[in-house]
């Protein structure tokens, strides 16, 4: 009798066992879909957060230099005009730039331009002949100051290339 209740209790047991296994199983793979699901929809949610969230102003402000337009070729001296829009009080001086990316200089050549405005301002561009950037950039009073110092001092070498979250818009043109 005591062998009896041995292998039905071993039997009750063997039974059990793959309904617990299967659990398991069942269990786990439910857990690997929510993962599947949930790792995806985060990775989303964190980039969409960066990329509105960004320092960048590029994103947010808007500049466009209207004439000359791309690519054109100019007299040395020219006429620009543009338009700024939605540039935060923070942001509260437009300028315009000679920009020469491979030496990491500019040559500011406007800097009165009042932000969300069109805008018209007469440029002379001393540079030797060739392609050129003219930048429009969006700065604040640090930076606005910095150019300043630069604009007052009348200093004839190129100061420090801006920092790109400022720049609003640009073209490249060719002087004559």
């Amino acid at each position: 009798m005591d062998k009896d209740i041995t292998n039905e209790i071993a039997e009750i047991i063997d039974d059990a066992k793959p309904a617990v296994s299967k659990f398991r199983r069942n269990h786990f793979s439910i857990f690997f879909r929510l993962i599947l699901i949930a790792v995806p929809i985060i990775v989303v949610y964190f980039t969409f957060q960066a990329y509105h969230n960004s320092d960048s102003v590029i994103d947010r402000f808007y500049g466009e230099i209207l004439k000359p337009k791309p690519g054109a070729a100019v007299p040395r001296t020219f006429t620009v005009e543009g338009i700024t829009k939605n540039i935060p009080p923070e942001h509260p001086h437009v300028i315009l730039a000679v920009d020469v990316e491979n030496l990491r200089l500019c040559w500011p050549k406007h800097i009165g331009i009042q932000p969300n405005t069109r805008f018209r301002a007469k440029i002379h561009e001393n540079g030797p002949a060739g392609k050129f950037t003219l930048a429009l950039y969006a700065v604040d009073e640090r930076h606005y100051q910095m150019v300043k110092d630069w604009w007052d001092a009348k200093r004839v070498g190129g100061m420090s290339l801006l920092p790109m979250r400022f720049k609003v818009g640009s073209i490249d043109l060719l002087v004559r």
